[in-house]
């Protein structure tokens, strides 16, 4: 996979070199994020942002005094979506732009590669910031009109909500019998939790009560077990009289006649001689009878003082609903016409009907369409969902095999125009109609026609080349948008780009030979002769000597044949030597001017052939744009150069 982007951790460095290559330095970018998730997009060229080298970047001002070790470097590439360079028909064509429309096409399609989210699934390397107003909705794992949606509270501040390592179900305002006494810390329930008149007899552990839970005059004798009070609990001095069960007194306490009523001195009876039962509530003293002297069991409800059992004395578990007050539990009957307030508690069906809970139709789950409600809480498969359809619906680009295989339904997400189909290779030569309509071939997965216009009238497009095509409103046809080369052709091309310079740099030269055309054709037609004269170089040289002589000879060329008719006579011309060598410096200046028309004869062909392969060349370069056949254009044009 091909690489976009490098990430630094664990440094304060503020150069760092990356491994990606790119068209423009503004395509490459900088963030910096902190250990909260905090994303920072950096500016380049800006004073506390960073500068560009050709394999490395700079941090500047703050960026750099400011980075921690916990923070995460990203140097990363993003090319600009514009194309690099316009073709328009009949317009000249260099092969660096098509290079660098190819490079911004290879590496626009590499990022998205590289960052996109899978529908199906995937890793999300960086923060997710959802816009204003933007929920999270799940549909659940059935797919009807409910989902639960997550959402929040408008904040007044940066807030973070951290879920904590373990598995277990959240808990929200209306569950239901969630909690036990499993989930409570020892202590967790003080006075504060208890409501006043909360805890009755139920509640107590038994001996829970001792005497450190009791106030002062809180017993009577109401509370008292009968016979619970012995000798041990009486105080000295506490029973008189009056406290004397009648025949109480038997004889195995009294001498024999000794003792009746006048004989009983004051205090004289005390415990000792007191038996069992003989002493109720009316011989105690006030506050005589402490915790030491009451029996377990000894006291019930009747017995405590109102208020006198607080929180010190009741028991963890020791109270159940029974125990509260009427007006502290609010009823399903009752929840709808309840107020706020902090001394009463919902019962778990007034709960249900008043508050959201997770398996009720409030619940958007997996499975269920989404809707956009403040009515609903989205479980987290829903969110899911919804998240894929979301990037479902962000298409763009469509790549199939060949013009058969377009998809049976609209790619593009609106039903609209703006989703590119790229036609990897045509199966077979394709010819657009006299009005730019391309039909035959083209066809959906299903066989159904597709229709493609805007082609250029008449233009064929050739087996094994691809398409560029944009989808339109209209279910089934696409506007034509560029004609895609096979890359075997655009090495051809740019084997030659050398050659096409060449004949650039002589175009007025190139132009003079069109003009002469038909001369050149001649002189190919003689090739062999052109040959034979250029191995004569030397005799040329000397008749180039003569050439005004020459010259001469050419005017009485019909004399010269008559002197080959008589070359008897000529041999007699031998003799006459000094005549001959008058005849001979006349044909060393016609040699000279044979020589300079085998010059410009060779030239000729020399640019001839140069501007035939120019021609190949560029008629090959027509079929990446539509451009015809630049032959005809060379006929119209003296401008190679741009050309080239």
């Amino acid at each position: 996979m091909a690489t976009t982007e490098n990430t630094y951790t664990n440094t304060t460095t503020a150069t760092h070199s990356f491994t990606f290559p790119y068209l423009q330095k503004s395509d490459v970018k900088v963030s910096i994020r902190d250990d909260t998730g905090q994303v920072d997009e950096l500016t380049k060229d800006d004073t506390n942002g960073y500068t560009v080298q050709t394999t490395a970047i700079t941090l500047t001002g703050t960026a750099a005094s400011g980075l921690a070790t916990t923070d995460t470097v990203r140097v990363y590439r993003e090319t600009a979506a514009a194309l690099p360079a316009t073709f328009y028909p009949g317009s000249a064509i260099r092969s660096s732009d098509l290079n660098d429309n190819f490079t911004q096409n290879l590496y626009s399609t590499q990022e998205v590669v590289e960052r996109y989210l899978d529908s199906k699934g995937g890793f999300l390397a960086s923060t997710l910031t959802l816009g204003e107003d933007a929920d999270l909705v799940f549909e659940g794992e059935t797919s009807n009109d409910f989902e639960t949606t997550l959402t929040v509270t408008d904040p007044t501040a940066d807030r973070t909500i951290t879920l904590p390592d373990e598995t277990g179900t959240v808990i929200t305002t209306d569950s239901e019998d969630v909690i036990d006494s499993a989930h409570y810390v020892d202590g967790s329930i003080d006075n504060e939790h208890i409501a006043d008149d909360a805890i009755n007899s139920e509640h107590y552990a038994a001996g829970s009560i001792d005497l450190e839970h009791m106030s002062a005059n809180s017993v009577d004798s109401d509370q008292y077990v009968d016979g619970s009070i012995d000798l041990a609990h009486m105080s000295s001095d506490s029973v008189d009289s009056d406290q004397y069960v009648d025949g109480s007194i038997d004889n195995i306490h009294l001498a024999d006649d000794a003792v009746d009523s006048d004989e009983l001195a004051a205090g004289a009876v005390d415990l000792a001689h007191m038996s069992a039962d003989s002493v109720d509530s009316d011989q105690y003293v006030d506050g005589s009878i402490d915790g030491v002297h009451i029996a377990n069991d000894a006291i019930d409800s009747q017995h405590y003082a109102a208020g006198s059992i607080d929180n010190e004395h009741i028991a963890d578990g020791a109270i159940d609903s029974a125990a509260l007050d009427a007006a502290t539990v609010i009823t399903n009957s009752e929840q709808a016409a309840a107020t706020v307030n902090d001394t009463s508690f919902l019962t778990s069906s007034a709960s249900d009907a008043r508050y959201f809970q997770q398996s009720s139709s409030e619940t958007l789950k997996d499975g269920v369409s989404w809707v956009s409600s403040d009515a609903y809480i989205a479980t987290a498969a829903a969110i899911d969902d919804r998240v894929t359809a979301l990037v479902d619906e962000v298409g763009g680009f469509v790549a199939i095999a060949d013009e058969s295989k377009f998809p049976t339904t609209n790619p593009d997400f609106a039903d609209d125009t703006g989703t590119i189909i790229s036609i990897t290779s045509l199966s077979a030569d394709r010819t657009a109609s006299g009005s730019g309509v391309l039909t035959t071939g083209f066809t959906t997965t299903g066989s159904v026609a597709v229709t493609i216009t805007g082609c250029t009238n008449d233009q064929v497009y050739k087996q094994g080349y691809g398409l560029l095509v944009e989808t339109t409103s209209t279910l089934n046809t696409y506007t034509f948008v560029r004609y895609v080369a096979q890359t075997s052709d655009v090495i051809s091309i740019a084997a030659i780009t050398s050659d096409i310079s060449d004949v650039a740099a002589i175009d007025s030269n190139v132009t003079t030979v069109a003009g002469i055309a038909s001369n050149v054709t001649t002189v190919a037609g003689i090739s062999a002769n052109v040959t034979t004269v250029a191995a004569d170089g030397t005799d040329i040289g000397t008749v180039a000597g003569i050439s005004a002589n020459v010259t001469t000879v050419a005017g009485i060329s019909g004399n010269v044949t008559t002197v080959a008719g008589v070359s008897a006579d000529v041999t007699t011309c031998a003799t006459n030597i000094s005549d001959i060598q008058d005849a001979d410096n006349q044909a060393t200046a016609a040699a000279s001017s044979a020589s300079a028309a085998s010059s410009s004869a060779s030239a000729a062909a020399t640019s001839a052939t140069s501007a035939a392969g120019a021609v190949t060349a560029l008629n090959t370069l027509s079929y990446y744009h539509d451009l015809g056949s630049i032959a005809d254009t060379a006929g119209t044009t003296t401008d190679y150069g741009a050309i080239a």
